[in-house]
């Protein structure tokens, strides 16, 4: 009978232990338990994962990118032509400065040189500019001779042998990567007052 008891005993202080809240906090503390092993868990498989982020939509061409300075003056009014010359092969694309300075033009055609299809693309302002010659397979010519021209007067002429980099300009994990080179073309508006 003293099993009776005692087991009748146990179960009251059961009871009274329920009722203070101890089973709540028992079921609390082992559920934090969980909670924390979870934590753990989730913070050493996150370390071990690669950084996620997202990439932007930045383009860009592949070849030999230009910028043109316009010094002395700012380019007035007029119809210019741009020329590139790569292996023997000649390109030209012409460039309109309005008077109200909006910029009009037309690219070149594309050339076939070293069994690759060479492309000119240029954008002359009144007071800068940028040239791109290259690959649509991509990379550029080794060797580029670029002329700017109003009607038979040349304005600007440069020869560049252009060390190409990779590039990737929404970061190295995301498209596109590019092989690009950076040169500087000056023309010096006040040559066209002396003509």
């Amino acid at each position: 009978m003293s099993g009776s008891r005692t087991d009748g005993a146990a179960r009251g202080a059961d009871r009274r232990e329920i009722e203070r809240g101890g089973l709540a906090r028992a079921v609390l503390e082992e559920g934090m338990m969980y909670r924390w092993i979870a934590f753990v868990v989730t913070g050493l498989t996150l370390g071990t994962l690669p950084a996620c982020h997202e990439c932007t939509l930045i383009g860009g061409d592949d070849g030999l990118i230009v910028d043109v300075t316009v010094t002395g003056s700012s380019l007035p009014p007029d119809r210019y032509t741009i020329v590139a010359r790569v292996a023997g092969a000649e390109l030209e694309a012409s460039n309109v400065i309005a008077a109200d300075g909006s910029v009009s033009g037309a690219p070149a055609g594309d050339v076939v040189v070293e069994g690759k299809h060479l492309f000119l693309q240029g954008s002359l302002f009144a007071t800068a500019g940028t040239i791109v010659v290259g690959f649509r397979e991509g990379g550029g010519p080794s060797a580029v001779e670029l002329e700017v021209r109003r009607g038979s007067a040349v304005l600007a002429h440069g020869s560049f042998t252009p060390a190409y980099a990779r590039v990737t300009p929404n970061g190295d994990s995301c498209p596109p990567a590019l092989e690009q080179a950076h040169e500087t073309l000056t023309l010096d508006a006040r040559t066209l007052d002396a003509r």
